[in-house]
């Protein structure tokens, strides 16, 4: 069987040329294609319309095809026969014995040649593993099928079986609508259908008790075509939604916070520690399956802690060998597949990868992180593959970006597409990005455990991440990045890194596949395009987490593990066979529950009357629909409920019976948690006022020796208006202070008071302060009168500073990275000198003009003040143009021109000279008779860098073949190869060529090589070009590494060798230690004028004036001959006089650091007569 790149890569890659397309229209009034007519409990009837389809015409390396295209239609994977592609939906079932009816059918006969199509409709390929080479793959085509004169057709309307879940049993309805005959080359369109699905009613009414008891709003079935929702009662408004936790008692510690925090937010948290329950997968999963079955209400998330070895995974039942976590969240007997839970793991070794897992969880769902801004960012990759990439990876990002990752949801994306992501520099791009922080990053091409390929970012990179507090979700659509049967697997490292990295990660335990991979992120559709549009019948996991386009509830995917499942439905609607496969390798390592902030969130509206009162059993918020309002008393929890689309909830509790403070907590997917205090009083009293909070001071300061104005809240507990009130306060054992406060505060009522500032003392002190005579009475509850605060306060040293990488650049615009290095201060703004300003903690910036740039730094310290750093003329865009300046001589004389500049000065005649007439500072003109112009620039020259293997004589061996062999490189900019490094078995010439991608010779040379390891000089001029090819003749006998490689070898935005001949990145052919040499850095070219004045009325006798330096830039020395007294004067050439002075030695300085640039006459007069010269001043 021929080999070449399959079908599917045919269909989609630019290569690609389609040459026709034709949209055939079908007499159908239907817009909508699923139409549901009637919906009983035991049957329901649907029309289902086909209002067009798209006949397109390619042409392929294996000939010339047709294909059927239309988004709502789904691909089907019958090897080597046509692709006639299916309309699908899940449904419920009731039961699984059902029967179909056809109601009604239109069809109509398409004659392809009738349209223009002579070709055969393309055949059907298999789904291909993102690990495989597409040029090992065949092409299937079943000669047989395609010979057979015959109509190949297959019932309109079946059903499969898929699954249960939450007691609701779920199918898939396939609508074939294309019967076709290959030998006459046309189609029977079955283009409008009305089928009717009978389900048997035996045991239906124990289905709907089931289905009842294990509802929970977080699984949501009306994306099931005939959905019954037959509750009486919305489950979660009656108790709260069950969390389980399974983990080693050794972690019990260490969970304390997090299991607190998540009772806090509305779950009943339910632990499970496997020294209790056991520790095997049969123990936990038994542990688990009583849960489900017997505890009202059922989990509805489940959350694994520990690594494998702590709480082991079970092995996979489909193709290839990986592990999953899936089948602890199965509960409908051996073959189910479908979960029951949103489940996922807190994979960690120790306690203190765990620490570091749940301070990132409930710092990030806090929302305390100290800088938010980061949450608008957003990395999306497409990796390289030269094959699928530019419409599988391409098209699942841009239908990404284009569709929510963009400016319309407030989102900024940093955006890899393919060619570009195969650039030396994005690899080290990317990751800067990810270290400054992103709220979410995504990426989809190749991987392995260690991360993700090319671009890489990997296990390596995340100890040099600066993205502290800065951190989101990451998912890897691509291979093997979560195989979390190993040590550590970079979901694991992402996520078990203290306070950076991610999180959490979504990725794969095995190989993922090209057509499950873009399915799972955008929705299955009947061909593969670099710019999908959105379709509303087939949703993926992008669609389901933003469900902007009006998505129903039912559709909203709103947890990181809502998002996995999501993506596996879009799976699992399709016609995939990897079905079960993609649920068991996808997994997220963080909190099930989470809710990923996709920008910076709004404030949560919610409003209730507060405080409480003992005795008080109830609470009614209003706030927004679909948020989880939680109260709880210390750690415990009173109520929780969802208010699903309305805009309130009613909390019910036991009678309260103290007065401690109780905590409401209310979330909501891309909202600010609501996290707050609410107070709980006795009984009001007829006069009764409370010290209620202290704002100001806080308990700890940077510094002292300033004042604080104190600042406390006190509420009216009394029957009656409270209108005055003593408020007194002491600090560290000074005198007390007291004001008298005049208002009319009604009962229950808050007023903000300001007291008489005071001097904040080094070291700890306490703050007391408390009120009496309300209402110039007895306080009737002095209980609540006083609060005592301790204060601590010292010097810590405030350090503004920061710096900058790189400092310098040959052209705009470019991206300078800053690293701030300041310490104890906060609230930071920036101002990069351009009129641009950040208040990012670590930014980055783009300058898109040349010149020098002050950067200014400034940070709050609070009421110790604020600091600046100022770095004057610290960026470099550009080669400046070198500092000269016109001068003036007498007719005759000697010019003097000086250029100030970085780099090498050099001089031209005219301004488009190629060969200058002189370099260095100066350029000296003799006897200038006329005004003379010259022109200069100053010339950078780039340094010599070095990329490529340095391992030339380990991990290989000499290589000698008749075959030519040779390493891949792309080149972004122009460059000189000046030499390799090459280990050679035998003296001897060999031919080093550069090819391109196509083979031909752009350069080559044939040198001599002695034996063993030499330099070889070649001095190749790299194009700008991806795919570029650095080969030797055949029989080179040259040392070639068969392992230990590290592809890609790169120099940022410059060069990036990628791979070899082999395609196999074990090997490495040949040329080590390239020495690469940029162009030189060159500035734009200004002119420099000589003017020449004739100078008739100057005589110059300078016999005994010796000056110097001349010329000269600040100061010049002046020598006599044996003359004590004379007058000095300085004259400018057009004759003013500049200085006149008498001085009584042989030797003087003058300033002239403030004279212009140009020549000047220096005049001495004593007895001698008049002396004169000339000096020139530059600056």
């Amino acid at each position: 069987m021929k080999k070449i790149l399959i079908i599917l890569i045919l269909l989609c890659l630019a290569k690609t040329i389609f040459s026709q397309s034709q949209t055939i229209n079908f007499s159908t009034s239907e817009k909508n294609i699923w139409q549901l007519i009637n919906n009983e409990t035991s049957s329901f009837r649907v029309k289902v319309s086909l209002p067009y389809i798209e006949l397109q015409s390619i042409n392929t390396p294996n000939g010339n095809f047709t294909q059927i295209i239309n988004d709502a239609l789904a691909i089907i994977f019958d090897t080597g026969r046509a692709q006639l592609p299916t309309i699908n939906h899940l449904i419920e079932m009731p039961s699984g014995n059902l029967s179909i009816n056809i109601i009604s059918e239109k069809k109509q006969i398409i004659k392809l040649s009738d349209y223009g199509f002579s070709f055969p409709i393309i055949p059907a390929q298999p789904s291909i593993s993102k690990s495989t080479d597409p040029n090992t793959v065949p092409f299937y085509y079943d000669n047989n099928y395609y010979n057979t004169d015959s109509l190949y057709k297959k019932p309109i309307a079946e059903v499969e079986y898929q699954g249960k879940q939450r007691g609701v049993g779920i199918g898939l309805l396939k609508i074939n609508p294309f019967a076709y005959n290959p030998v006459k080359n046309y189609l029977e369109v079955t283009y409008e259908v009305e089928i009717e699905v009978v389900f048997n009613k035996k045991n239906i009414n124990n289905y709907n008790e089931l289905k009842n008891k294990l509802y929970t709003p977080f699984f949501k079935f009306s994306k099931l075509l005939n959905y019954q929702d037959n509750y009486n009662k919305d489950v979660i408004t009656s108790y709260p939604i069950t969390y389980v936790i399974i983990a080693p008692q050794s972690y019990a510690s260490t969970l304390q916070p997090f299991i607190r925090w998540k009772t806090e937010k509305g779950y009943n948290v339910v632990v499970g520690y496997t020294d209790m329950i056991g520790s095997s997968t049969t123990n936990i999963k038994n542990y688990l399956q009583n849960l489900y079955n017997n505890t009202t209400p059922p989990p509805t998330f489940l959350l694994l802690v520990g690594d494998v070895n702590e709480v082991p995974a079970y092995n996979g039942t489909t193709q290839n060998s990986h592990v999953t976590d899936l089948y602890y969240a199965c509960y409908d007997g051996s073959s189910d597949y479908l979960p029951d839970l949103y489940y996922a793991r807190f994979s960690a070794q120790n306690t203190t990868q765990l620490q570091n897992i749940i301070n990132k969880t409930m710092t990030y769902e806090k929302y305390q992180m100290p800088i938010k801004s980061y949450l608008d960012t957003v990395v999306m990759v497409a990796g390289v593959d030269a094959s699928y990439s530019p419409t599988y990876a391409n098209g699942q990002i841009n239908y990404g970006t284009q569709n929510y990752f963009n400016s319309s949801n407030g989102i900024y994306s940093h955006t890899y597409l393919y060619p570009a992501s195969g650039n030396s520099g994005t690899s080290a791009d990317m990751i800067s990005k990810i270290s400054l922080g992103t709220g979410y990053a995504n990426y989809t091409a190749h991987c392995s455990s260690n991360g993700w390929a090319d671009p890489s970012f990997t296990i390596s990179h995340i100890s040099s991440l600066q993205n502290t507090d800065k951190y989101g979700l990451m998912v890897g659509n691509c291979c093997q990045s979560s195989k979390f049967e190993i040590s550590e697997c970079f979901g694991e490292a992402i996520t078990r890194v203290a306070n950076k990295g991610a999180s959490a990660y979504i990725g794969a335990s095995d190989y993922s596949y090209w057509n499950e991979d873009y399915y799972w992120s955008v929705g299955y559709r009947s061909t593969i395009s670099a710019n999908p549009t959105y379709n509303s019948s087939n949703l993926g996991a992008y669609d389901r987490v933003f469900h902007t386009h009006g998505e129903p509830y039912s559709d909203w995917f709103i947890t990181n593990a809502e998002m996995v499942h999501g993506g596996n439905l879009a799976v699992q609607s399709s016609n995939s066979s990897m079905k079960k496969y993609y649920w068991e390798i996808y997994h997220l390592f963080g909190d099930p529950s989470t809710m990923n902030y996709f920008s910076v969130p709004d404030p949560l509206n919610i409003s209730y009357d507060e405080p409480l009162i003992i005795g008080d059993n109830s609470l009614t918020v209003n706030t927004e629909p679909y948020t989880l309002v939680a109260l709880s008393i210390d750690g415990t929890l009173l109520d929780s409920k969802y208010s699903d689309a309305g805009n309130s909830v009613n909390l019910t509790f036991s009678d309260l019976t103290s007065d401690d403070s109780l905590l409401i907590v209310a979330t909501k997917q891309n909202k600010i948690p609501y996290i707050q205090k609410i107070e709980v009083n006795q009984q009001l009293l007829t006069l009764d006022a409370k010290l209620s909070s202290v704002i100001e001071p806080s308990s700890s300061y940077n510094c002292f020796d300033i004042n604080i104005s104190p600042k406390v809240i006190i509420q009216n507990l009394s029957t009656q208006n409270l209108t005055s009130l003593t408020i007194c306060y002491s600090y560290a054992n000074q005198q007390t202070q007291c004001i008298n406060w005049n208002g009319n505060l009604a009962s229950l009522s808050k007023d903000t008071v300001i007291l008489p500032d005071f001097q904040l003392l080094n070291g700890d002190n306490s703050f007391i302060v408390y009120c009496k005579n309300p209402n110039n009475g007895t306080d009737l509850n002095i209980q609540n009168d006083t609060i005592i605060k301790n204060i601590h306060a010292e010097y810590l040293p405030i350090l503004v500073d920061f710096l900058a990488d790189p400092l310098s650049t040959c052209s705009a615009p470019y991206t300078i990275n800053f690293t701030n290095l300041s310490q104890n201060v906060q609230n930071f703004s920036w101002d990069f000198g351009d009129g641009n300003l950040s208040n990012e903690t670590t930014p980055s910036h783009t300058y898109n003009s040349d010149g020098f740039y002050t950067v200014t730094l400034t940070a709050d310290a609070g009421l110790c003040g604020n600091f600046t750093k100022i770095k004057d003329n610290y960026i470099q865009i550009g080669n400046i143009p070198p500092i000269v300046h016109d001068t003036t001589v007498c007719e005759g004389e000697t010019a003097t021109l000086q250029a100030i500049a970085n780099g090498t000065i050099n001089w031209y005649n005219n301004e488009n000279d190629i060969t200058p007439i002189f370099t260095g500072s100066y350029y000296i003109i003799p006897n200038i008779t006329q005004q003379t112009t010259v022109w200069v620039e100053s010339n950078t020259e780039a340094a010599i860098q070095h990329v490529g293997s340095t391992d030339s004589n380990t991990n290989g061996s000499f290589f000698n073949s008749w075959t030519s062999h040779y390493l891949i490189f792309n080149c972004y900019q122009p460059v000189t190869l000046l030499s390799v490094e090459v280990n050679a078995n035998s003296s001897g010439n060999r031919t080093i060529s550069l090819k391109d991608e196509n083979n031909n010779i752009l350069q080559s040379a044939t040198v001599n090589i002695p034996a063993g390891i030499s330099r070889v000089n070649l001095n190749f001029d790299l194009p700008v070009q991806n795919n570029l090819r650095l080969a030797c003749s055949t029989y080179p006998n040259l040392y070639r590494n068969n392992a230990g490689t590290q592809y890609p070898y790169e120099i940022a935005n410059v060069l990036s060798i990628t791979g070899n001949s082999a395609n196999d990145l074990n090997y490495y052919y040949f040329f080590y230690d390239w020495e690469i040499k940029g162009d030189s850095c060159v500035s734009e070219r200004v002119p420099a004028t000589v003017f020449v004045d004739h100078c008739n009325n100057i005589e110059l006798y300078s016999n005994d004036i010796n000056m110097y330096p001349n010329p000269t830039s600040d100061f010049i020395t002046i020598e006599l001959s044996k003359i004590t007294k004379s007058s000095l004067r300085v004259y400018s050439l057009d004759g003013r006089q500049i200085i006149n002075l008498d001085f009584s030695s042989d030797k003087m300085t003058l300033d002239v650091s403030t004279f212009t640039s140009g020549t000047y006459l220096l005049q001495i007069i004593n007895e001698k007569g008049i002396s004169q010269k000339l000096f020139s001043v530059y600056h």
